[in-house]
């Protein structure tokens, strides 16, 4: 049998090979770069980063910043693995009674970020959630929805290392946590407990440990971000919950077309563990997606951009039959001051 802490080792393991050797390229690469560089400015075009993932930066000791970032998508294609199936309603009698064939949801995220001292900042993360399931029984069709508050989290990042030049190189390491802010237990209209899917919360307090890494040599961009989030028991109205373990691994590149546009291109995964509901896990969630995120970043002026990107599934190794998306759009505001 699979403790818990095998499964997480399993779980860590699927990314931890991409994460060393993704991190280690782009080490192995800024040293020729900041060995020869001078101490001048850097002049012309300057890209701003990615959309979809963290990078190395940490803010300056006094400097503020306001993120504001709209992520939306809707999952409505079962898969196994990485085949797609099609969805069959429940037959009479059949157990559970309802499924689930469509589910979207909308994350509207605001973050407030602040420099403490030299290479120390830290950011408050606040999401409001909006989600909606449609079911189907043998014979009815069922709409739910659900929008709130979700788990707000506080991640403090240290600077490792910085190459304050023409082209700088940024190394740092963030520990954060989730806190159980949002609801577990909200109820439809008959007053049944809405499915873990709509609840705004899990009622954990989760450890979340990031490493961020990015290289800027004149117009170019290259960053690579790794976040791993360790779920603990929290709950589901009156059961104990657990949600799944999640790793984050992600490659970015973007390139200053001019002072007020950048492309960008991302490979983003994820890779989850399996939720737990009173100690029985589900074996029908969880798995690997990988996504390709094509960007672009409008810049009004230094300090305050609107970015947008599109995640695209490339490739899923899911857990059993499984609802997942053909997209997401993902939108920013960041102000620097």
């Amino acid at each position: 049998m699979q403790t818990k802490w095998s499964a997480r080792h399993n779980l860590l393991r699927v990314g931890i090979g991409k994460a060393f050797l993704l991190l280690l390229a782009l080490i192995v690469f800024a040293f020729p770069a900041g060995a020869t560089q001078k101490d001048k400015p850097a002049k012309g075009p300057q890209p701003v980063g990615a959309v979809n993932s963290g990078n190395g930066g940490v803010y300056e000791k006094g400097k503020c910043g306001i993120i504001l970032k709209y992520i939306n998508f809707t999952q409505d294609q079962l898969y196994d693995g990485n085949d797609e199936l099609d969805f069959i309603r429940p037959q009479q009698g059949q157990k559970p009674g309802k499924k689930c064939y469509e589910r979207t949801t909308e994350k509207y995220l605001l973050t407030l970020r602040a420099g403490i001292s030299e290479n120390l900042d830290a950011r408050l993360i606040i999401p409001y959630l909006g989600k909606e399931t449609k079911r189907q029984s043998f014979n009815n069709d069922f709409t739910d929805s659900n929008s709130g508050i979700g788990d707000i989290k506080l991640i403090s990042r240290y600077r490792i290392w910085s190459q304050k030049k023409k082209d700088p190189f940024n190394l740092a390491f963030g520990l954060g946590v989730k806190m159980p802010t949002g609801k577990t237990d909200e109820e439809d209209d008959s007053g049944v407990r809405l499915p873990a899917y709509l609840q705004a919360g899990s009622g954990s307090w989760d450890p979340i440990f990031e490493l961020g890494a990015h290289k800027i040599i004149g117009r170019h961009w290259i960053s690579t971000y790794f976040r791993y989030k360790m779920a603990t028991k929290g709950e589901l109205g009156d059961r104990d919950f657990e949600k799944p373990d999640i790793f984050k691994y992600n490659v970015a590149y973007a390139y200053a077309l001019s002072n007020l546009f950048d492309l960008e291109l991302e490979l983003n995964g994820e890779v989850k563990g399996k939720a737990e509901l009173d100690g029985k896990k589900n074996d029908n969630s969880g798995g690997q997606i990988i996504y390709l995120t094509p960007g672009i970043h409008f810049k009004f002026y230094k300090g305050m951009h609107c970015d947008v990107g599109m995640p695209i599934p490339v490739y899923r190794d899911l857990n059993g039959p499984q609802l997942s998306e053909d997209y997401r759009i993902i939108t920013k505001l960041a102000i620097k001051f």
